[in-house]
Order: C-alpha cells, then sequence, then structure tokens
C-alpha cells in the first residue's frame, strides 16, 4: 500500500516549486557609445546577453522607456527619448531573466563634438596637424587641446598647470595645432565649451591616436 502523505506537506511542497526564481544572468556592458546625446539621438550598447527581438530589452531613463531600435544578442542600438530634461540620467537597462543594470547617461542640449580623423596621423614635434570632426567649437576661444604626457596623463586640463596648446586656425569642422616638445603618442584630448539655447555646456572629447615619431 503506497503511503498517503498530509495534505500541508502536499501543499507546501507545491508552493515551494512554485516560488519565483533568481535571475541566473547578469548583464555584462563592454562599451555604450557614446554617454552622451541630444534627445531623439542614438547610442550603442555593446555585450551581453541581450535578445534580438528589440521589444524583449528594456531600456528606461527613469520612468521614461527608450525605443531599441535595432538588436543582436551583442549589440543595441537605442534612441534617446525626446521628453527628458537635460543633463544626467540613470540609465536601467532589463529583459526577462536577467537581472538588470544601470549606468548613466547625459543628455545635451548641443551636438555631441566629434574627431574622425587626424591628418596627418603622425608627426615630430612641430608638426602641423589638422584634426577633422564636426561641432568643434564655435571660436579658438572655446576650444582647448592638450596632448598626452609622457606619464600617460593629460595634466595640462588641472587648474594651475601648464597652458593648453595654441591653435593655428579653428572652424566647426576643423582644428589645426602644432605637435608640442612634450607630446607623446595616444590619443589627444579637446575640451569644447558650447553655449546653447538656454545654458552652456562643456564637452572632453578624445580622438583616433596620434603617432609621435622622432
Amino acid at each position: 500500500m503506497k503511503p498517503r502523505w498530509p495534505l500541508y506537506i502536499l501543499l507546501l511542497a507545491f508552493a515551494l516549486g512554485c516560488e519565483p526564481k533568481e535571475p541566473q544572468l547578469f548583464f555584462e556592458l563592454d562599451t555604450i557609445t557614446p554617454l552622451a546625446g541630444q534627445k531623439g539621438s542614438t547610442f550603442v550598447l555593446e555585450g551581453s546577453p541581450f535578445s534580438a527581438v528589440a521589444a524583449e530589452n528594456v531600456v528606461m531613463f527613469g520612468e521614461v522607456r527608450a525605443a531599441v531600435t535595432q538588436a543582436t544578442p551583442t549589440r543595441l542600438t537605442v534612441e534617446v527619448p525626446t521628453g527628458l530634461p537635460f543633463g544626467q540620467h540613470e540609465v536601467t537597462l532589463s529583459r526577462q531573466d536577467v537581472a538588470p543594470t544601470t549606468f548613466l547617461f547625459r543628455v545635451t542640449e548641443n551636438p555631441l563634438p566629434v574627431v574622425t580623423r587626424i591628418v596627418p596621423d603622425s608627426g615630430s614635434v612641430g608638426t602641423l596637424i589638422t584634426l577633422y570632426g564636426a561641432h568643434l567649437g564655435q571660436d579658438a576661444d572655446h576650444v582647448k587641446v592638450a596632448f598626452m604626457e609622457p606619464d600617460g596623463s593629460f595634466y595640462q586640463s588641472e587648474p594651475g598647470a601648464s597652458p593648453f596648446e595654441p591653435l593655428v586656425r579653428s572652424t566647426p569642422d576643423s582644428l589645426q595645432v602644432r605637435v608640442p616638445a612634450h607630446a607623446q603618442t595616444g590619443e589627444i584630448r579637446l575640451w569644447i565649451d558650447a553655449e546653447g539655447p538656454t545654458q552652456q555646456e562643456r564637452f572632453n572629447v578624445s580622438t583616433p591616436v596620434f603617432q609621435v615619431v622622432p
């Protein structure tokens, strides 16, 4: 004869079997490009494990959901919602069976400056180089340029440090500067002040690598 289990034991076993399980997967975000942008612009998340179905990836700026316009298991393209205030926002990424993760994104009033290429991309001290891109400042007074130092830093951006490199020429889509004596191979750093309709914003812009040769 089979044993008869008390009803409360059967109910307890059923309840334990129905308890929700904690997500066993976690997001790994490798890059977020860019980390700032205007309303309606897009940024790209690279990492895993995303869903290839765009609607299954939930990206929230606070309580405002952003549209995921393209999705693969390792890459998401996200559109910045139009109804957000300017400034820094905490963004939450989630999907079913994956623990949520958060990151910061700055909604800007002005277009994001970008440097796409340096011509020439290598040179010795004194070489005149041109940085090409877009939204590179209204005039030379609003743009600061610093080359990488021997210790890998950009200490010229610190208060009281030596001055930034003087610009030879400045337009909204190109900057010209000469390679200084202290420059080392690496990216060049720009600080650009942009005046918008209601506020001034400062952008920290990195460039492609420039190679310093003897």
